[in-house]
């Protein structure tokens, strides 16, 4: 009896103690999941558009948290600074290092005066922080770049980061951008060795370049079994040309990452990061806007989007029809696609072009991933609404009416990236 008593206890112990760590590791990986969503509340919004620029980024921790910093940064001047970090490692340690980071570059790009900003010499306040209040104990590569999209031109510091690439739309090409020797060891290896005004790198563009940023954890992407495979960066930039030829600039760096994935590159041994960013040059025929989920944000941006329209084809039935569609689909992605997003970082970026027999529209979410949209037709779609004004059904009646005005819808998933393109006939 004895012993029998000393087993059941033994045994209770045991599932006790299991239970408990059961708990412990649940409560850690909420944590985890909170720290994560904190780390996405202090980088930018995922898409920027704005009179000068159109950029956008994907963001991929490996678990949960990542140590891969971005900061983007509107000067007075109108220009627009960039940086772009991978801290050694991963994890909670390498994700706590980040948000110091992040917080003191906010502070740091604050206090320096556009006309004294330069690049080598951020790189030299992050390197100080680093040994200083970090007390050196971690260290990453970082590449700094200030773009001057008034003169086309870039000036940039690498200190052991990837390289920058620069795409060519209307060729389908990439590449890198030659740093002819030029460079700096990575932040925090030492407080003895400054970055330079030389190893700075200046570089001037065309209007339709594309930059293509990253940090090492893309190009590490492996094949399940085979491990020791990774992407080529010859094949990597052949694959940046095409996409940058055929994709508008928001939705290169997840249908990169989608490709890549389905290819067989899907396994990930590092945070992933992907910036691209181009001029946003004025094209007469093009509106291209960025849309907060609230009502004025969108009710404006669809106002303005049926003005653009009326204006360039002097169609005023056109521009009510092209304003009804935009009015129910984006309503629909707020309040169905966004329901559970951060309202502050959830934006939709919506590209309209006005061409000679069609309108074409774009529209771009990282919401809930949307359904495909059964087949039909413009006619059948017709009839459909009709019938449904007669009976004064209510549900249904947003997709009736986008498909009765629409010839064609396509929707795409990318990676977390929802494109919906709509064709009107004019």
């Amino acid at each position: 009896k004895k012993t029998l008593i000393e087993k059941i206890e033994q045994a209770v112990q045991t599932y006790r103690e299991s239970a408990a760590a059961n708990g412990f590791l649940q409560k850690i990986e909420s944590d985890l999941a909170l720290a994560g969503d904190v780390q996405r509340l202090v980088l930018p919004n995922w898409c920027q558009i704005n009179d000068q620029l159109i950029s956008s980024f994907l963001y991929e921790p490996n678990f949960k948290v990542s140590g891969d910093i971005f900061e983007f940064y509107r000067i007075a001047d109108g220009r627009h600074l960039v940086v772009l970090g991978d801290i050694a490692g991963h994890g909670v340690q390498a994700a706590l290092y980040m948000m110091a980071l992040q917080a003191f570059l906010k502070m740091l790009l604050a206090e320096i005066a556009p006309e004294e900003l330069q690049v080598h010499q951020v790189m030299n306040r992050i390197n100080e922080f680093v040994r200083n209040d970090l007390n050196g104990e971690s260290y990453m590569t970082c590449m700094v770049a200030l773009f001057d999209f008034r003169r086309n031109h870039l000036t940039f510091h690498n200190a052991g980061h990837p390289g920058l690439i620069c795409c060519s739309p209307s060729r389908g090409e990439a590449r890198e951008i030659s740093a002819d020797g030029r460079g700096s060891i990575p932040i925090g290896w030492s407080r003895d060795l400054p970055y330079k005004e030389e190893d700075n790198i200046d570089f001037d563009f065309e209007d339709d370049s594309i930059f293509i940023s990253y940090t090492d954890g893309l190009l590490d992407l492996s094949k399940p079994n085979a491990p020791e495979e990774v992407i080529e960066e010859k094949n990597f930039r052949e694959l940046l040309g095409a996409l940058a030829a055929e994709s508008n600039v928001v939705s290169i760096p997840f249908r990169l990452r989608s490709v890549i994935d389905q290819i067989g590159f899907s396994e990930s041994p590092d945070d992933v990061f992907i910036m691209a960013l181009q001029k946003n040059c004025a094209i007469p025929t093009v509106c291209f806007r960025q849309l907060q989920p609230t009502t004025n944000s969108i009710s404006a941006g669809v106002l303005e989007f049926c003005n653009f329209v009326q204006h360039h084809t002097g169609d005023e039935e056109l521009g009510t029809r092209i304003e009804l569609l935009l009015s129910e689909f984006l309503n629909n992605v707020v309040l169905h696609g966004l329901v559970n997003a951060k309202r502050g970082k959830a934006v939709i970026a919506v590209r309209l072009e006005v061409q000679e027999e069609k309108i074409v529209i774009s529209a771009m979410d990282c919401g809930r991933e949307w359904e495909d949209v059964p087949a039909f037709n413009v006619h059948t779609a017709r009839q459909q609404l009709e019938e449904l004004n007669a009976n004064r059904a209510t549900s249904g009646r947003g997709l009736a009416i986008i498909t009765s005005i629409a010839e064609s819808i396509r929707r795409k998933h990318y990676r977390g990236l929802n494109e919906t393109v709509f064709i009107i006939r004019r």
